[in-house]
């Protein structure tokens, strides 16, 4: 807490910001991507869960995720950051299934009708090293394969299960109401796994994307100026065909429509990473004119592998997927790497 002086004289305190510590471990079939330990239920459940910019609510795996299937990996709990079973919280309230609208705008893939209820949630992995709980925040439970591990929304806006009169306050809009953060402002981390080191929904205007070689030689990877959104939820960057097939033809990237991914053979992914370029994305808040900021990624923030249940067999993979049109641009976890 800071003591602040009004101007009556009178004394007011605000609360100090939270710092909501990663667990050091990395989860994801879509590249290794830094986890946060969260705990839900009574007695406590825990988890390890990724973050997503645009959720209002905490969305963790159901059991019948990690039923045994040709689509589900050994030790699949553990893989998944946890599954949920809200058969065994006492404190669960029940809101029923819902259509879940999370990333309906980049396609089918995503499409869910999770179990929603109320639920105690809490940060950290204890008590002794963790943040607040709160009671009666929303969660949804899931089974499919769109979203594989968990996720924990910091989007402030309520969630409305069925109608504006059944809304349900978000976790964050929550702590500011109870004072136990100053503020609905926050900052986010995907972490580096290939820098081995422990964001915000945004809309930025990517005025272009290079990429630099050592022997001085530079590609030009996106045809025009576009809008994206940075958006935690999802890994990769979605951009115009175009770019897309600019970055294919520069990478050797090999689109495989099957598995829906950039895959790269062993030949070229020893080629890339020997060689190293740097990829540039130049940012603007504005589209045209106005300052600007390069933010410079190594191959390596790219260099992914992609493992089962997401594709049959460990494969190499760039993070890149074409948009079918302007509203799917979208710069992903991946993109938080660095900037």
């Amino acid at each position: 807490m800071t003591d602040i002086i009004t101007a009556n004289g009178s004394m007011t305190s605000t609360p100090s910001p939270i710092s909501w510590q990663p667990s050091g471990n990395w989860i994801g079939n879509e590249g290794n991507w830094s986890s946060f330990p969260l705990r839900v239920g009574s007695p406590f459940q825990t988890f390890e869960v990724l973050i997503s910019s645009k959720s209002t609510f905490t969305l963790l795996v159901d059991p019948i995720g990690c039923e045994p299937s040709a689509f589900t990996a050994e030790n699949c709990p553990f893989y998944r950051g946890g599954i949920f079973n809200s058969n065994k919280s006492t404190t669960w309230q029940d809101e029923g299934s819902h259509q879940l609208l999370l990333e309906d705008n980049l396609g089918p893939r995503f499409a869910e009708s999770p179990y929603f209820g109320l639920e105690k949630v809490s940060l950290g992995a204890s008590n002794a090293t963790g943040g607040p709980t709160l009671a009666s925040q929303a969660v949804g439970t899931y089974g499919k394969n769109s979203f594989y591990n968990g996720l924990f929304g910091l989007n402030n806006q309520a969630t409305n299960f069925t109608s504006l009169s059944n809304s349900h306050t978000s976790f964050i809009s929550t702590l500011l109401s109870e004072r136990l953060i100053p503020s609905l402002s926050w900052s986010y981390n995907a972490g580096a796994y290939y820098r081995s080191d422990i964001e915000r929904d945004l809309l930025v205007d990517v005025r272009s994307i290079t990429s630099a070689y050592s022997n001085g030689s530079t590609v030009n990877l996106l045809p025009q100026s576009i809008l994206a959104f940075i958006d935690s939820t999802v890994s990769p960057i979605y951009l115009p065909q175009a770019a897309c097939d600019i970055f294919a033809e520069t990478f050797g990237l090999t689109y495989n429509s099957t598995v829906s991914l950039y895959l790269i053979d062993d030949k070229t992914h020893e080629k890339m990473v020997a060689s190293n370029p740097n990829i540039t994305f130049t940012l603007g808040d504005q589209s045209s004119g106005g300052p600007t900021v390069d933010i410079v990624f190594p191959y390596s923030s790219f260099d992914l592998e992609a493992v089962f249940p997401r594709v049959e067999d460990a494969n190499w993979y760039f993070p890149l997927q074409p948009a079918d049109n302007d509203t799917q641009y979208t710069l992903g976890r991946v993109f938080l790497q660095e900037a």
